[in-house]
């Protein structure tokens, strides 16, 4: 299916989402890329999170904005997401530091 028009989709990752599981994640969010016009990801339910995940993400997204597809968070990160994201120095400490909007 071409993804041009087709409808936005919302992925759900929950549980621990690190290196073990990663291929999965790759297949699901390349799948949504092409077939959807835009991905919405709801990672609130996440127990854990590594840097294999965040890469995932960023890499996404990057490729979501080169082919003119949308990509966002389904709601600020938190819990498990923001504390990888803090842990690997992609956001800073300081709410007030943070130049990313993506993430927050």
């Amino acid at each position: 299916m071409d993804g041009d028009g087709a409808a936005a989709c919302t992925l759900r990752f929950a549980g621990a989402l690190t290196i073990r599981d990663v291929e999965v994640h790759h297949a699901r969010l390349t799948a949504a890329l092409r077939d959807h016009g835009a991905v919405t990801v709801d990672a609130a339910d996440a127990t854990e999170v590594d840097a294999a995940f965040l890469q995932l993400l960023i890499a996404a997204r990057r490729s979501a904005r080169a082919e003119g597809r949308g990509f966002a968070l389904a709601a600020p990160a938190g819990g498990a997401l923001l504390e990888a994201l803090l842990r690997c120095g992609i956001l800073a400490a300081d709410p007030t530091a943070r130049d990313d909007r993506f993430w927050t």
